[in-house]
């Protein structure tokens, strides 16, 4: 199982990679505290931290956008971003 995971988020993130998308890794984050009685879906402390992964990955995208960020007018193709 964990093959198959490895080789769906490597296609996840190529894919998110080629549209400018944010990757929140969960994969192995619940564990049995987090999930229903099902053992699939998660319940409240499962969904607080996927959601808590989700805000770190916009957080990491965030700070990583703020390096690039150098004020010239231009985005990061060299165009002028206030060009609408």
């Amino acid at each position: 199982m964990a093959d198959l995971a490895g080789g769906l988020n490597d296609l996840i993130r190529s894919i998110a990679a080629g549209h400018t998308g944010v990757v929140a890794d969960t994969f192995g984050l619940l564990g049995p505290a987090e999930l229903q009685p099902d053992c699939i879906h998660p319940n409240d402390a499962g969904y607080e931290a996927i959601a808590s992964e989700f805000g770190k990955a916009v957080d990491d995208e965030d700070e990583g956008d703020d390096e690039d960020d150098d004020d010239d007018g231009e985005d990061e193709d060299g165009e002028d971003e206030n060009d609408d």
